[in-house]
């Protein structure tokens, strides 16, 4: 029963659209929209998250606890030296490779970071990760 509870979980976390709970306009980082410069391609670069104290890093993650709130943590993954990071949330810190959220319980957070590789040229990379956390106590 655990098992198919956190399958379907998990398959509506995969199936979530761009929409979340940390969207709200008191959270979105107006920088992150109007920074002007050239999308890149570069596959070198990513975003993954876990929930929790400790988890697997992915680009969708999951969380579940008897707490009602949790903190999702957000990592970009690059090889990049001289770079730029903006994030889509203004409570994660400027240039960071890190940012942790707090999460309640059935919240989805969709974080986006414009990463700007500094020497080619301000071309931008903007992966994106997926958190959801979910509470066992009823």
């Amino acid at each position: 029963m655990k098992n198919k509870l956190a399958s379907v979980l998990i398959s509506s976390l995969l199936a979530m659209g761009t929409g979340s709970a940390s969207a709200d306009a008191k959270f979105q980082n107006d920088s992150f929209d109007k920074f002007s410069a050239t999308a890149s391609s570069k596959t070198n670069i990513g975003l993954r998250c876990f929930v929790g104290p400790i988890g697997r890093l992915t680009n969708q993650c999951y969380g579940s606890g008897s707490a009602l709130k949790s903190t999702a943590t957000f990592k970009i993954d690059t090889s990049l030296s001289n770079f730029q990071v903006v994030w889509s949330n203004r409570d994660c810190p400027e240039n960071s490779l890190t940012c942790t959220l707090p999460i309640q319980s059935n919240q989805k957070i969709l974080l986006r970071a414009k990463v700007i590789d500094l020497d080619s040229n301000n071309y931008y990379t903007a992966p994106f990760a997926r958190a959801f956390y979910e509470s066992t106590s009823f």
